[in-house]
This record gives structure tokens, sequence and C-alpha cells, in this order.
């Protein structure tokens, strides 16, 4: 729990699947957590929608991380922390998760909104990548 475990001044999740969202405000709920704000929806729709730049971004859908890089990235300052995760055999960690990261970055997709650059700063041995805005 990001948003009862840390100094975050506000914490954003968003969640597509109506059961999981329902869930999620029963912890906040059960967990006094206030300030953290958790939406039903597209992330597609309502990140723009929410005309924020955050620190910190998790990514935690392996199986298809890499298609809302685009998003983090555009969501992402200069300094923020992307946690990106990913499904991969063994033998292919971290090289076919850096790949992942790299695509978005390849078709210049590589700039937060605010100038900064994007670039792996670390190589996950679980198949988590890292990537900071720079």
């Amino acid at each position: 729990m990001i948003a009862k475990n840390s100094n975050a001044k506000e914490v954003y999740g968003i969640e597509i699947n109506p059961v999981a969202h329902r869930y999620a405000e029963e912890n906040l709920r059960l967990n006094k957590i206030n300030n953290a704000k958790v939406l039903l929806g597209d992330v597609r729709k309502i990140v723009p929608k929410l005309k924020k730049k955050f620190d910190r971004i998790a990514m935690p859908l392996p199986r298809s991380a890499e298609d809302f890089l685009d998003v983090a990235l555009k969501a992402s300052r200069k300094g923020t922390i992307i946690h990106f995760y990913d499904f991969e055999h063994e033998s292919d960690i971290p090289d076919k998760s850096i790949e992942k990261i790299q695509k978005p970055l390849a078709r210049g997709n590589s700039r937060s909104s605010d100038g900064g650059s994007a670039g792996i700063t670390g190589r996950g041995s679980s198949g988590c990548g890292g990537l900071k805005v720079i």
C-alpha cells in the first residue's frame, strides 16, 4: 500500500476491471486511506484528463505493460521512476524486457512532457525493468 506506507501526498490507481475497482475502494476504506483515489476506466482515457505529472508510476500488468509506456512517459516529469513489470522466460531476462522498454523510446516517445528524456537505469533480474526520466 503505497498510500499508507510512504510519504506520498497523492496516489492514484486506475483499474479497468469493475470488480478489482470495487476491491480497491474497499481496501481504501478498510485501511482508512485519505491520500489515494481509485478511478474506474481505461488508463489511456483517464490519465490525460488528470492533467498531472507523477513522480513514480507503477505498471503492474506484466502481460501488456509495454503497450502503455507511451501513456506513462507523457504523465512523467524529470526524475519520474517508472516500475515496469514483464513476463519473460528466465533465460530471456533482462534482455527481452529491455527490448520492450526501448521500443517506445526508439519511436520518439522518450521525452516526458517537461522535456526530460527517458532511459533505462536498472536491469531487474526478475523480469522487472526500471525506467527513469532524466
